[in-house]
């Protein structure tokens, strides 16, 4: 399998641009990176499932933020007025934003291990 000379990454030879000069032994993604490919070239690059695949990645990465902040967001415009709810929402509410910035840092290198596998 050829290595690309740009990024010394090993990828099969279908994900490697063909030509001389320039474009000789560059993959896919360094050659869309350094303006090297021609039209219909990278479309081969990522397919619909892998897009797909790493839109979920990234929703579940970054879910948690998303539902602490809209949280936080309920209990200031609402739930602060109510006794009984506001204080059991806000106890949860501190318990996560305890949670969440711990729990997004533990699972950076998971996150960029899916990554790395879902990146022509």
């Amino acid at each position: 399998m050829p290595e690309c000379r740009l990024c010394k990454a090993v990828y099969p030879l279908d994900q490697m641009l063909s030509g001389i000069g320039p474009r000789w032994r560059v993959c896919l993604r360094c050659g869309v990176e350094h303006a090297l490919t021609e039209d219909g070239e990278e479309s081969n690059l990522y397919s619909d499932a892998l897009v797909r695949s790493r839109l979920a990645l990234e929703a579940r990465r970054w879910s948690l933020w998303f539902w602490l902040a809209t949280g936080w967001l309920v209990w200031f415009t609402l739930a602060s007025n109510i006794e009984v709810w506001g204080l059991g929402l806000l106890a949860i509410l501190v318990m996560g934003t305890l949670f969440v910035p711990a729990w997004f840092f533990i699972r950076t290198p998971k996150y960029r291990a899916d990554l790395k596998r879902l990146t022509p």
